[in-house]
């Protein structure tokens, strides 16, 4: 193991976040640096070094040299290494906060949020690496005793987006790393210090040189730097947090190349406010849930669908609730609040209501907080991602057509439902296509043993605790008996 540390605030030579590869920092080629710009005033606030195709392949070679070794690496061991890092985490905790506020932009609540998860998340993660086990299934041949071996699937691609820049990558790092699988490491562009201190961490805890390996590219060389790491032989499994329009392309490359992939994709998540909720404290967790780091969660809640009979009363509430915050955080940039904004106005002229907000900016890269009602199928928020702080209200009859109106969509990222009644709620809860509903909670609530994931447009796959590692374990069946028994 590397006996090197770096600094989780020194991005490299010159102020330039470099590759990290094999171990270490890979040599800057000046031509290949891209700059990052702040949404706020749109200056120069950091430089990274841009991946070209050969640096691809050879983070995705190193990858699968060291993988002969760091699959064999006993689970013990590997426990130590995260629990070592979520200590450095916690020692760094205010660098990466001031990083994150930095480079994406999020409030002191976000990134404490982000921090405080991550820590917990290592440290839940690492008791499982030692509890990986196969099974022995009762063979029904006389004479063949069967057992089944639990085997790291081989080098990962993992993609991470900027929205929730360490909570998300440091997940998909950790779940193939501790099945025992080595990663490429494709960082976001818009946030490459907050990845590069990421990966020092896990660096510094003990991952073994070429275990762990980062790489960025600027936007205009994604599609050929993506694709020749799906296409690569030593690239085994993908996992693409991101967006539904991105996660398509993602996916069609990995079925071109018969890879595997995990995906967590966008959400257009609804509320359902139920007769008998308290809707006082349901309109202001909603309200939360929509408006709460600009939007920029893909769990963030979109829609609400409220039944007729109270729905008078707690459109007032929700009203009241949302006049409350007027400034909803900043967006990571400038056209992420434009595409809230846009789909925003497209519905006003198309007829919808504002009940609060509008079209508009609060300031700079901050979209109005807003509420819209009498939604049509012809706008473009009715099933588009706002990624904003915006909330759509609709009114129904009763539950039946509140599941319905929540199932016509063509996400499925989660969901929750506002009623007193726990048995009322199981029954509507199984029936909403969505990976997880939370009752009398927000549309964003996790929970660090819980499987989290989506179903239809919002991905496949489960993360969080031993569900997030199985993604990168296959299963190996064994047959055992003497040779005259398995000649039949």
């Amino acid at each position: 193991m590397s006996a090197k540390v770096y600094r989780t605030t020194d991005p490299g030579p010159d102020g330039i976040v470099p590759l990290f590869i094999g171990g270490e920092p890979y040599p800057i080629d000046e031509a290949r640096v891209f700059d990052v710009h702040s949404p706020q005033d749109n200056k120069r606030f950091a430089r990274a070094h841009g991946a070209s195709k050969a640096d691809a392949i050879k983070a995705a070679d190193v990858a699968w040299e060291t993988f002969a070794t760091w699959k064999h690496v006993v689970g013990n061991r590997r426990r130590d290494i995260f629990w070592r890092a979520s200590d450095i985490l916690n020692e760094r905790a205010e660098e990466m906060k001031a990083l994150l506020m930095l480079e994406t932009n999020c409030g002191i609540e976000a990134a404490n949020r982000q921090v405080n998860f991550v820590f917990q998340m290592l440290r839940e993660l690492a008791g499982y690496a030692t509890k990986i086990a196969g099974t022995t299934p009762e063979a029904q041949t006389p004479g063949i005793f069967t057992l089944t071996l639990k085997q790291p699937i081989g080098p990962a691609l993992v993609i991470a987006p900027w929205n929730a820049a360490l909570l998300l990558a440091a997940r998909a790092i950790a779940g193939p790393l501790v099945a025992g699988c080595t990663v490429v490491f494709k960082a976001s562009e818009l946030c490459p210090r907050v990845h590069h201190a990421l990966v020092k961490i896990y660096h510094d805890a003990g991952i073994p040189a070429g275990a762990l390996n980062k790489i960025q590219c600027g936007r205009q060389d994604a599609a050929v730097v993506t694709e020749t790491l799906i296409a690569h032989h030593a690239i085994k499994k993908v996992e693409f947090i991101g967006s539904n329009p991105v996660g398509a392309i993602i996916g069609s490359l990995c079925g071109k190349y018969l890879k595997p992939i995990f995906m967590e994709l966008g959400g257009k998540s609804p509320a359902l406010v139920l007769e008998d909720a308290n809707l006082q404290q349901a309109a202001e967790l909603i309200v939360r849930g929509a408006f709460f780091h600009h939007g920029q969660i893909c769990f963030s809640t979109e829609r609400v669908i409220v039944v007729e009979a109270v729905a008078e009363e707690f459109t007032a509430l929700l009203k009241a609730a949302g006049e409350k915050i007027t400034y909803a955080g900043t967006a990571a940039q400038l056209r992420f609040a434009e595409h809230a904004e846009e789909v925003i106005a497209d519905a006003v002229a198309k007829g919808a209501i504002p009940l609060i907000g509008g079209p508009g900016f609060v300031s700079i890269a901050s979209a109005r907080p807003t509420i819209l009602t009498k939604i049509t199928k012809e706008m473009r928020i009715s099933d588009e991602e706002t990624f904003g702080p915006s909330l759509s209200l609709y009114v129904v009859k009763d539950a039946d057509e509140a599941v319905k109106l929540a199932n016509d969509s063509k996400y499925g990222l989660s969901a929750s439902i506002h009623t007193k009644d726990m048995l009322r709620f199981v029954k509507l809860a199984a029936e909403i296509e969505v990976g997880q509903v939370s009752m009398n909670s927000m549309t964003l609530f996790e929970e660090l043993t819980a499987p989290l994931g989506g179903a239809k447009g919002s991905g496949w796959g489960r993360a969080n605790a031993f569900h997030g590692i199985e993604e990168f374990l296959v299963e190996k069946m064994l047959y055992i008996g003497p040779p005259e028994v398995g000649a039949h």
